[in-house]
This record gives C-alpha cells, structure tokens and sequence, in this order.
C-alpha cells in the first residue's frame, strides 16, 4: 500500500508468487514512504465541494467500497492524491456517474481501514486503519454526513490487515483481525467475542455467502483457509488445501447466490465458492486491469469491479454476470481475453531458450501431468517460469535469482543435490505445502554481477501441492 491509500487488500499475491515463504506482515509495510509526510493528522477537515457531471466525469482514485442497498448508490471512501491529503474525500456511484460529496466533517486521511455497510441501521461504518500510527477510531456515514463515534471499547491496534461485514444474523457488524480476535458492533459499542474455535489466519476477508459469513484467509504455513461464522464459533469449512489466494477482491453474487474471487494463477482468475467447496470458473475475459475492490451493486443486479492502481484513478468498472466479465459505465475500457500471457508449457519451455542465450546452463524440470499452463519472465540473462495446473492445486515454479534465507515458519536443511549441495526450505506439518531448493549450479556462466563468484548459476525450484518424494521427482527431472 501507498500513500494513505484505503484499500484493504495488501499485495500478497505478489508475496505468495515471490521464492519465499510467506511472513507476517508489519503494519509499517501498508504505510509507504509517503505516510510519514505531515498530511495524515488525526483531525477531521473539510473537504472539497461536491461535484457531478456526465461532461468531465473525474473518477476518484481506488479506495475502499460500500454498498448502500438502503440509498441503492456505491460509497467510496479515498484520500485521493498528493501528500497534503488531511482528509478523506467521500464519492458515490450511481452505476454510471461518480460524484463527490462535500461533508461538512470527514474522517482522517489513513490506509488500511476497514468500511462495510449496516443494513439494520442504513449507514456505512468505517473502522481503524494507519496514518502515522495505528487508528482504533470508528465513524460512520448516513448519506450526508459523517459521525465520529466514541464506544466505550474499540478493537485493539490491528497487528495485520483485519475485515470488516455486516452480519444478517445478529444485526450486527463483525470484525477479525490478527492476533486473532473477533469484535461486533451494534452501532453504540465494540464488544470482543470469545468464540471456542478461532481461525489461525493473520489476514482475510469476511464476506456473506447467503448462509453465513465467511472468512477467506491465509496461514502462515503459506495456504489459504476458508471459515465459518455461526453467530458464537468459528469452524473451518475445507480441509485441506484451497487454490486460491488470501485478500483478493472478493464479493457476494446476490444474483446466483454464491461468493466470487478475483485473481490469482496468472492473475485474473475467477473462483466460485458454492457453500462448501471452490471451483475455478473459466469465463471468456477478464477485467482490463488489477480489480481493487469487488461489491454486489443491487441497482445493476451484477456483481462490480473496480479496476486501477493503488495511486491512480479508477480506470475502469466491470460487472460478473455470473459467467463472464464485461465493462461498465463510460470510459471503462473493454474487458480483455482472459487468461492472457498464459501459453503451453512447451511454448514456455522453448521461450526460455531461445530467449536466455547468455547464461549456461539452462535448467528446466518436468512438471507432472495436468501442469501444463505457464507464465514467464525471460532477457538474455535470467528468466522465471511459473507452470500451474487447471484447478491451480499444483504450482512449479524456477527461476535464475540470488540465492535467498530462510523464512519464519520454514523448516531448512542442506541436502546433496546434484554432484553438489542446495539448500531446502519446507514446512514440516504440511505434506503438499511450499517447498523451495536454492542451489549453484556448476560448471556455469551467469553474466550478473549480483555475485562475487560468477562460476556457476544461482536457480531456485519451488512447488506448492506436491508431497516431499514427488518434489524430489521433480528436480531430478532437471535439464
């Protein structure tokens, strides 16, 4: 995350796809460089006057989302653009204009904040967040005006990104954050819960799925679990490992009753979770551009993305009919074909050599059957190659890189490792869970000066759904 950018969602895709295993974050990673401006003041202001035209039809840069079902119009909630944001700007979307209000108080600029809509009390909260140190305050939005709330309790500083949902059961909101603590709100005080089961997840995202909430969330043994919310306990819902990613936009489908995903494998998947398990749906395209924020819109009866940078405006808005993505509104440019700069894996393969033509060797193992859709990276120099399978349960993936460390939560140990030694990291307690192999491949020529002996080349292998035996299958495939 950036300067005071509201969006929930950290980049842990690119973390989880990163020759490492997966570390808690530090809240002082979401704040950027840029937080430690002056801006961010724990003082409320006024912001900008409101504004509304088809003509010019200014689109506010990514934030955190909400949909008012009662007013049936988005609330987006930014800090906008520059260092000197004091203050968040508040904007709704019709479903095809953007205007932004002119509240005469606004909350603080801040990243990281958690902003769901109460449907018993029709009004959107907004929950903690970082500016230059960790928020606990709670606000609220009734459609013109904000309201600084002063409960008597309040969850205390989240340690990771937490979400926040509106609970049907008990008229409640529902909060989780790490280290694992579950808060409700009931529009006058926070309350800390004390279910018997508690989810061992550090981050995640808290969605209805037309029965229950459900939490989306990724341990540290680098999975992802999904669980349950009754109303007092927790329970885990899959066992066993899921293929999908922690803290990509994720939304209710009203519509077809059931949850979607967004993102992951290449980058623009689609997962449907049916109430019991995930199944990765295969449509024609995919939004053009990174989806930061994925809510039902009831006004258009589809499920909407917000597509962009974390910095920039939205580019543009995409709707999931179920089966595929289109573009909404104007100005948002069409969707793409999804799946783009995936190819076979032997048209990867033979991009890698006849790309890489200045290092020697070039190594390539072969992934078991079904692995067969890939995405790489290659110059002269090095490349990386990702191999996935349809469902993305088995993940391979090499790469020429500087040799990395070991991780927290990883088992290590140096093993003997063609005619020589590697270095492996894995995780004990998870039969099919990450493993990498760091190791110099010798006799070798590896033109980077990123090491002072350039008599061999730097690889790592790592795979993700394999067992020990069949991982070590697999780099005996090298060649």
């Amino acid at each position: 995350m950036r300067w005071c950018n509201l969006r929930r969602r950290v980049p842990l895709k690119s973390q989880m796809r990163s020759h490492s295993f997966r570390q808690p974050l530090l809240l002082v990673t979401l704040l950027g460089a840029a937080l430690v401006a002056a801006a961010c003041e724990n003082t409320p202001s006024k912001t900008a006057a409101e504004t509304s035209s088809a003509a010019t039809q200014a689109r506010p840069t990514n934030g955190a989302v909400a949909y008012d079902s009662a007013r049936k119009i988005v609330v987006l909630v930014t800090p906008g653009r520059g260092p000197l944001v004091d203050a968040l700007q508040t904007w709704t979307w019709d479903g095809h204009l953007w205007s932004r209000k002119a509240p005469s108080i606004s909350p603080p600029a801040r990243a990281a904040a958690l902003f769901a809509y109460d449907e018993s009390r029709r009004v959107t909260v907004l929950q903690g967040g970082v500016s230059r140190s960790t928020l606990t305050d709670t606000w609220e939005w009734n459609g013109s005006t904000w309201t600084k709330r002063t409960p008597a309790h309040s969850p205390d500083a989240a340690q990771e990104p937490g979400s926040m949902a509106y609970e049907p059961g008990s008229h409640r909101m529902l909060l989780y954050q790490w280290p694992q603590q579950t808060w409700s709100w009931d529009g006058n005080d926070w309350t800390q819960l004390k279910p018997l089961h508690v989810p061992g997840v550090a981050d995640g995202k808290l969605v209805f799925d037309g029965k229950r909430l459900v939490l989306i969330g990724g341990s540290f043994n680098g999975g992802t679990e999904t669980w349950g919310w009754n109303g007092t306990d927790w329970s885990r819902l899959v066992v066993g490992r899921t293929s999908v990613l922690p803290l990509n936009p994720v939304g209710f489908n009203d519509r077809t009753g059931n949850v979607v995903l967004y993102g992951g494998g290449p980058g623009d998947d689609t997962w449907i979770w049916d109430g019991t398990t995930w199944v990765r749906a295969h449509p024609k395209h995919s939004p053009a551009g990174e989806v930061a924020e994925l809510i039902y819109v009831g006004s258009l009866g589809r499920l909407v993305g917000f597509a962009g940078t974390d910095v920039g405006a939205i580019t543009g808005i995409y709707a999931w009919d179920g089966s595929d993505w289109s573009a909404v509104g104007p100005g948002s440019p069409p969707a793409v074909t999804a799946g783009k700069g995936v190819l076979s894996l032997r048209d990867a393969a033979a991009l890698v050599r006849r790309t890489v033509t200045k290092t020697s060797p070039v190594l390539l193992p072969l992934p078991p059957a079904g692995v067969n859709e890939a995405t790489v990276t290659a110059d002269s120099t090095g490349f990386s190659l990702r191999a996935m399978n349809d469902d993305r349960s088995i993940e391979v993936m090499i790469s020429i890189t500087v040799p990395g460390n070991s991780n927290l939560g990883a088992d290590n140990k140096t093993i003997a490792f063609r005619h020589a030694s590697a270095f492996y990291q894995y995780i004990a307690g998870d039969p099919t869970g990450r493993r990498d192999m760091w190791w110099t491949e010798r006799p070798g020529y590896w033109p980077v000066p990123a090491l002072k002996d350039q008599t061999g080349v730097p690889y790592v292998l790592s795979a993700t759904g394999l067992t020990e035996s069949q991982f070590f299958a697999l780099a005996a495939t090298l060649s």
